[in-house]
């Protein structure tokens, strides 16, 4: 029987502390697989990358897309908080089995945001070719998980 996918992501620059009350009640229904990577070693809290780069966290989108379209998995649903939840957003454009995404508290105050995405999901194939918003937004996410040091 497959399984439903939950996949949750943590804000920036956090623990995954303001989720993890969320994945310990949806990790007891047996109709999901519940993906929570701020609680694995490696993951984008601490210091996962400690000279990351835009290729670290496009290797991070595309592990978790792996993950997404992996056969056993029926519908996708994602939940993000803060840059988790814009990182959410991306991870939804990149696979057909998304049902539900949920955005917590997503960065939308800056006005780029609407540009950013309009070309995220081709960007992230050609991580070479990103641009100077996209590249900014990269680095703010490394830097608020204290992945790379400034």
């Amino acid at each position: 029987m497959k399984k439903n996918l939950v996949v949750i992501i943590n804000g920036g620059g956090t623990t995954g502390a303001e989720l993890k009350s969320l994945y310990n009640y949806l990790a007891k229904n047996d109709n999901y697989f519940v993906y929570f990577p701020a609680l694995l070693p490696g993951s984008f809290v601490g210091t996962y990358f400690p000279k990351a780069k835009v290729k670290n966290f496009v290797k991070f989108i595309d592990e978790t897309i792996e993950i997404m379209n992996e056969e056993i998995f029926n519908k996708v649903y994602l939940i993000g908080y803060s840059l988790g939840a814009a990182t959410c957003a991306a991870l939804s454009a990149k696979c057909e089995k998304t049902t539900k995404v949920v955005l917590i508290a997503p960065i939308i105050k800056n006005p780029n945001y609407r540009k950013f995405f309009k070309g995220l999901t081709k960007s992230l194939a050609f991580s070479h070719s990103l641009s100077r918003v996209q590249k900014i937004f990269y680095k703010e996410f490394l830097i608020r998980n204290n992945i790379c040091h400034q």
